[in-house]
């Protein structure tokens, strides 16, 4: 009788949870296909949009700026679909994904200042809007305001330029942590790294979008016929949306809201999800 239940009990383990499948599919398998569906439907319209500026390259400074951004889409698609595939390397795969969402925001600057001439010309501009404009909004109230010209543009380049740096920063160390066993995702403790590459990133990302948003303040009258607004709510969508997502599904890991299954560990099942999600966004953002 205890060797009856004994089995009962390991075939009960090793059965998958019916919340995880779905017409036949294990969650994994399911997730996989999901993200794989929606990648191709994605790619075909992503590279369009990349033949069309290439086919048309007359202005090769803004539109070598706009094929690398629009290059996001595919790249995250494509690297998430990866990240599916192989679990256990999904951190290193996703160093790649959050090194280039970074460089597509300064990607991003890089296309409004071609737009408006090169950095001499767009001094000249700047310097002569009202100085208030470079005055710092909460909550960075407490900063020195800039000057309106050449020193108001170099900050806004180097407010993109170090979130690039930052972000590319954090995510090597993350890769090294792991590799020893020193990381651990969804872990707010101050002991802990991930407590602080969190910080760093948020930090870092929010002063990146509030330079942004200084730049499309001082130069939005200019900017008007590209509509950069919808550009900008575009890529401020894509890149620190998905980074939210992210920190709210490790999180729900800690929490014990994902758990363990007989076949995968939380933290697998955890980037999964995240990974199959940006398939789904990268063909709305496409």
């Amino acid at each position: 009788m205890r060797i009856a239940g004994d089995v009962e009990r390991m075939e009960r383990l090793l059965q998958p949870p019916a919340s995880l499948s779905l017409a036949g599919f294990s969650g994994s398998e399911l997730r996989h296909l999901i993200g794989t569906v929606f990648v191709l439907l994605m790619l075909p319209v992503a590279f369009t949009h990349i033949f069309q500026h290439l086919k048309n390259f007359r202005s090769p400074s803004e539109q070598r700026a706009l094929v690398r951004i629009i290059a996001m889409v595919p790249l995250f698609g494509l690297v998430s679909l990866v990240s599916l595939s192989f679990n256990h390397l999904a951190l290193y795969i996703q160093m790649l994904r959050e090194s280039y969402e970074a460089f597509s925001i300064y990607c991003f600057l890089k296309y409004l200042i071609s737009y408006l001439g090169d950095d001499q010309i767009l001094s000249a501009k700047l310097a002569i809007k009202p100085a208030r404009i470079g005055v710092h909004k909460p909550p960075f109230c407490c900063l020195a305001p800039w000057t309106m010209g050449e020193d108001f543009l170099l900050n806004c380049k180097l407010g993109a330029l170090q979130y690039v740096v930052v972000r590319s920063t954090v995510s090597l160390a993350t890769c090294v942590l792991y590799s020893f066993g020193l990381f651990e995702e969804g872990f707010f403790h101050p002991r802990s790294a991930y407590f602080w590459f969190t910080c760093a990133n948020c930090i870092s990302q929010t002063w990146a979008l509030y330079t942004l948003v200084l730049f499309y303040h001082a130069a939005y009258k200019d900017l008007v016929h590209i509509d950069p607004f919808s550009k900008f709510l575009c890529i401020k969508g894509v890149v620190f949306f998905s980074w939210w997502q992210g920190l709210i599904i490790h999180v729900m890991v800690h929490q014990g809201w994902i758990d363990d299954t007989a076949f995968k560990r939380k933290e697998h099942i955890a980037k999964g999800i995240q990974d199959t999600l940006v398939c789904v966004e990268m063909l709305v953002a496409s």
